[in-house]
């Protein structure tokens, strides 16, 4: 199903094929060794979310689309990561 947000990342070119991998989740003891991590030509998105929030939710499938598809690529440029705000923080 085509959404909003996975259409306007097709038209950025962040779209690609499928694949098994999602989206990495981040803790605050583990955001800067994660991120850190990444090769230097490769960049992250980091979706600060909260569990308990409507929104976030149903923007969620979206989302592990959308790090399924760009993780599959031979070599990626971009990561995609999350944050669980209502724990986090």
């Amino acid at each position: 199903m085509w959404t909003p947000a996975l259409l306007c990342a097709l038209l950025a070119g962040l779209w690609a094929p499928a694949a098994a991998e999602t989206a990495l989740t981040l803790a605050r003891s583990n955001f800067t060794a994660v991120l850190g991590a990444l090769p230097p030509a490769t960049d992250a998105v980091v979706e600060f979310y909260a569990s308990w929030c409507p929104a976030c939710r149903h923007f969620q499938p979206t989302f592990e689309q959308l790090a399924v598809h760009l993780a599959s690529q031979p070599a990626p440029t971009v990561v995609l990561t999350r944050l669980d705000c209502a724990v986090e923080v």
